[in-house]
C-alpha cells in the first residue's frame, strides 16, 4: 500500500422540517347535488385524489326546511414537494443543498435520488391522516440522520479526516461539512 490519499468531502444538512405537503386542491360537498362525487370524480386530474372528510346528519337549510338526510363533505388533494424554505417575511429562499438524502441505484448501478422522480403517493390515499402518514414515511426513508449519512460515506476504505459544523445557519438547520481519506 502506497502512502498516497485520496481525498472526498460532503455536507450533511439537518432538514428541519418533511419537504412533503398534502396540498389540498378544492372542497366539496354534495348537499346541492347527490351525484357530485361521481361528477368530480369523472374530472379528477391524474395524481390528484378524492377522500372523504365529514358527514353532518339532518342539515337544514337557512329557511328552516330540511334539506337531506346526510350531507357529505370530501376534499381533493395531492402531493407537493417544497423546494424552497419559507422564512418569517414568507419570501422564497432556495433550499440549501441537502446531502443526505437517501437512494436507489437505478439499472446501471447510479443512485437514483427519490427527491427528483417523487411525484405522488406511493398508494392511494384513503384519508386525510392516511396521506399525512405516506409522507412522514417516505421523509424518514429518504433523509437520512447524521451518523447514518456519515456510515455510508465511510464504507470502502473511507475515513473521516476532518469535520466541522456551522451552529450559525439559522431556520435552514445546522450543516456538517466533512473530508474524508482513504489510501490509494
Amino acid at each position: 500500500m502506497s502512502d498516497a490519499w485520496e481525498y472526498k468531502e460532503a455536507t450533511w444538512s439537518e432538514v428541519k422540517q418533511n419537504p412533503f405537503r398534502v396540498k389540498v386542491d378544492r372542497k366539496f360537498n354534495d348537499r346541492i347535488n347527490e351525484n357530485m362525487l361521481e361528477i368530480e370524480q369523472s374530472h379528477l386530474s391524474e395524481n390528484l385524489y378524492i377522500i372523504q372528510v365529514d358527514q353532518d346528519k339532518k342539515k337544514k337549510d337557512w329557511w328552516g326546511e330540511r334539506e337531506r338526510e346526510v350531507v357529505t363533505y370530501y376534499q381533493i388533494i395531492g402531493f407537493e414537494y417544497t423546494s424552497y424554505n419559507t422564512n418569517r417575511d414568507k419570501t422564497k429562499t432556495p433550499n440549501i443543498p441537502y446531502d443526505n438524502k437517501g437512494y436507489t441505484l437505478d439499472n446501471n448501478g447510479y443512485p437514483i435520488e427519490y427527491e427528483e422522480y417523487i411525484a405522488d403517493f406511493p398508494k392511494a390515499p384513503i384519508s386525510l391522516d392516511d396521506a399525512r402518514e405516506q409522507l412522514e414515511k417516505l421523509y424518514s426513508d429518504l433523509y437520512w440522520d447524521f451518523s447514518t449519512w456519515l456510515g455510508h460515506h465511510s464504507r470502502e476504505g473511507w475515513e473521516i479526516f476532518k469535520i466541522s459544523r456551522d451552529f450559525n445557519s439559522g431556520s435552514e438547520g445546522n450543516s456538517t461539512w466533512c473530508i474524508f481519506r482513504r489510501r490509494v
